[in-house]
Formats: structure tokens, C-alpha cells, sequence
């Protein structure tokens, strides 16, 4: 299975800058698609600085059009089956890529938190299997 990870990014091309360095150090390959939502920093010297070292698929949209429309272009953009979508402030841990292929292959979906250092994925059951929460009980009582 092919993974693509697909980048947000607006206004932070010093960030962008350390999160495709930490793209570049992943344990498994996967296509990095960068979608600049309306830059008007270096943005665009930082993409080509980072694809010396880095294949990058490039999305750039003149005027910012919102995370969703960025995620939505990037999702066109993107060859891989499985999508990872990530902030252009997030470090991913080495393992990101190859964490998250076990749980897709399984059927699981994995999530994960942007704006984070991520380390692992979180797996979300199919049948909850967490208590509800004290609140949730009380309303629940008094229907």
C-alpha cells in the first residue's frame, strides 16, 4: 500500500521547514504533498530548498482558500492509497509512516493529533469500549 503524506501549510515556512526534515528521516517512504494555502513568506524557498533531499508533490492556491479546501487539493494531488494529513508545524517521529501502514492493513483507523510531535497512532475501537463519561450519565438518566 502507498502512502501519501499530505502537508497544510500558511505563513510558516520556518516550521515547514522542520517538519519535511522530519519527513525526510522516515524508517518507510512516502510521497510528500505540500499544499501552500496562499503564502506570503519563503514558503516557496523552503520547497525548494527541502526536494534536494525530498520528492515533493507541490499544491500552491494564490489566494488562502481554508484547511478544508487545502486538504481537499492535497487529496487529489496525492498517488498513495492510504492519506496521512498533517499541519506544516508538525515533527513526525521517525516510525509515523510505518505505525500507521499495521493499523490500515488490519482494518483499524488510525488518528492522529496535528500541531504534535507524533509518536504513535491512536486506535479507535469499532464498539466503544469506554464508560461514559459522569455527565453523560446524568443526562442519560434524566431522559
Amino acid at each position: 500500500m502507498n502512502v501519501s503524506v499530505v502537508i497544510r501549510t500558511k505563513d510558516e515556512a520556518d516550521r515547514l521547514r522542520l517538519t519535511l526534515a522530519s519527513l525526510a528521516r522516515q524508517s518507510m517512504p512516502a510521497e510528500v504533498v505540500v499544499v501552500d494555502d496562499g503564502s506570503t513568506d519563503h514558503t516557496q524557498a523552503v520547497l525548494t530548498e527541502a526536494a534536494a533531499t525530498l520528492p515533493i508533490v507541490h499544491v500552491r492556491h494564490a489566494a488562502a482558500r481554508g484547511r478544508s479546501a487545502a486538504s481537499n487539493a492535497g487529496a487529489r494531488a496525492a498517488s498513495g492509497e492510504l492519506l496521512i494529513f498533517l499541519d506544516g508545524d508538525t515533527l513526525a517521529h521517525p516510525e509515523m509512516v510505518r505505525s500507521m501502514r499495521p493499523l490500515i492493513d488490519r482494518g483499524r483507523i488510525a488518528s492522529a493529533a496535528a500541531g504534535a510531535s507524533i509518536s504513535a497512532a491512536r486506535v479507535f475501537s469499532p464498539t466503544p469500549s469506554v464508560e461514559p463519561r459522569a455527565r453523560e450519565k446524568r443526562r442519560a438518566s434524566r431522559a
